[in-house]
């Protein structure tokens, strides 16, 4: 290799290492405030660059994934649902690993399992590489030990591999200590209190937890972000696009017609029954049955049916009749999806909301959408079905993730006269939960285990790195609940 490749690629390791610290700084104890929104600028200021280093530009379409990805990081510190935030964070690093795809290769044609398939690569080659920049550290420290013409060894260099080969003893001994002392009893009695001795005085002074727990986020973040940019370097070539349909239609048409022959009773019973027959149950149903009964195996069915038809058109020639059972098998899905939201709302009328009864509508809906999608390239051969899943489902999420739903959850049930689990609501329902103080409106043993609990939670969320919108929004109003202003007894 060059000495100029050879500056190029240590410049990029030196890049990540730097980068490495900046992700410290940003997310060391901070698990959803604003600089979440500004380590993910950083990141892909740092792809932007590391793509023109490399001489490619940034694809027009790459824009609206970093514009979501950067939304996410505005609703992760406007929130303080750790459902959402977790599922942002998954959200984001989903959105990323389609970026780093549609930036590497020509995907205009790529179907849904292609794309899946190349996701789960550059996620095995990400795992493959992740403990690659050590010999990459090494290979520079050595590089630069040769430009700067130091071919013989400095006095004091046996000294730091000394230094370097004690801590890797001690290191080893933390490991290999503790399991020969529970091992022997007299072993125990010799070395074990000295052993606990020299732990506390690791832990409190000569490495506090303080400063362990930023050392190894910064080691991982070396091993992680080394090895995506390892990943995409080392990318297999763009593969010749073959056309996968080689399976005969006849034995897909045979069993969805024995399919279809089930999911024909089914939607006859589901419009007569249910959709015409005023929602009527019998004597013997609760709502609760009645609801939990169906709903969880239709949302299931209509999950497979949607993988069925992707299965389908992936893998099995093009046939008319086959499109005319696909079809139809869609449309029994969106029977299916109606009546599992019509048992699910019975469900809400009966006991209002909860996080999980807004997820399952939520889960719906998206199907929904989705399977518009899919019966149009049943038709539309040529149709971008995943990057519509991708653009529909994203735009959907962040929909419910700027939502707030904690908050209207708890305004509903407060004006349903139903409070019993208002208390396991995030800072996000501090809103109705205060103005449900002041009116009266729910109980106040309930108001006030919510605002305790959610204070107690926020006690350590202090400082500009941690600031969260929801959880400020939260101190203000939990001050004027125990202030005494809203009825409650003031502290």
């Amino acid at each position: 290799m060059k000495l100029w490749e050879k500056r190029k690629n240590f410049s990029h390791l030196q890049l990540l290492v730097g980068f490495s610290l900046f992700y410290v700084f940003c997310l060391y104890d901070n698990f959803s405030g604003v600089l979440y929104l500004v380590f993910l600028a950083g990141m892909l200021l740092m792809d932007c660059f590391l793509m023109k280093q490399a001489g490619r530009s940034i694809k027009k379409g790459s824009k609206l994934y970093m514009l979501a990805i950067l939304l996410l990081g505005v609703s992760t510190f406007l929130t303080g649902n750790l459902i959402i935030i977790w599922c942002n964070k998954l959200a984001v690093w989903i959105l990323f690993g389609i970026l780093l795809l549609h930036d590497g290769y020509e995907d205009q044609n790529w179907t849904v399992f292609r794309y899946v398939g190349s996701l789960w690569d550059l996620a095995m080659t990400a795992l493959a590489h992740l403990f690659s920049v050590f010999p990459e550290l090494a290979k520079s420290r050595r590089a630069r030990k040769a430009e700067a013409g130091a071919g013989k060894k400095k006095p004091g260099e046996k000294t730091m591999y000394i230094i370097l080969g004690i801590l890797v003893g001690v290191t080893l001994l933390c490991l290999i200590l503790p399991l020969l002392i529970s091992a022997d009893a007299v072993f125990d009695q010799l070395l074990g209190g000295a052993f606990d001795w020299v732990v506390q005085a690791v832990s409190h002074i000569i490495l506090p937890t303080k400063l362990v727990w930023p050392m190894l986020m910064f080691l991982w973040g070396m091993m992680f972000f080394f090895a995506i940019y390892s990943a995409i370097k080392n990318r297999k070539p763009q593969a010749e696009e073959k056309d996968l349909r080689t399976q005969e239609p006849v034995l897909a048409i045979t069993a969805l017609a024995v399919i279809g022959v089930v999911y024909l009773l089914f939607c006859m019973v589901q419009i007569s029954y249910l959709f015409t027959g005023g929602f009527t149950l019998p004597a013997e149903y609760s709502y609760a049955g009645f609801a939990r009964q169906g709903f969880f195996q239709l949302l299931f069915v209509s999950a497979l049916n949607l993988l069925l038809v992707l299965v389908t058109l992936s893998f099995f020639r093009e046939n008319r009749a086959l499109k005319i059972m696909l079809a139809f098998l869609s449309v029994c899905t969106y029977i299916m999806i109606i009546s599992s939201a019509c048992r699910m709302f019975l469900y809400i009328q009966a006991y209002q909301l909860t996080r999980l009864r807004v997820l399952v509508l939520f889960a719906l809906l998206v199907l929904a959408v989705l399977f518009a999608g899919v019966i149009r390239n049943i038709f539309q051969e040529r149709f971008p079905l995943f990057r519509y899943s991708v653009a529909v489902v994203t735009v959907l999420y962040l929909v419910l993730s700027f939502s707030h739903m904690d908050a209207w959850i708890a305004a509903y049930n407060i004006a349903h006269d139903q409070t019993s689990y208002l208390y396991e609501l995030s800072t996000d329902a501090s809103g109705p939960m205060l103005k449900a103080a002041k009116e009266g409106t729910a109980e106040a043993e309930m108001t006030r285990a919510y605002f305790s609990m959610n204070e107690y939670r926020q006690e350590e969320h202090t400082g500009i790195r941690k600031f969260n919108v929801s959880e400020f929004l939260f101190k203000l109003r939990c001050k004027e609940y125990f202030r005494g202003d809203t009825g409650a007894p003031a502290e």
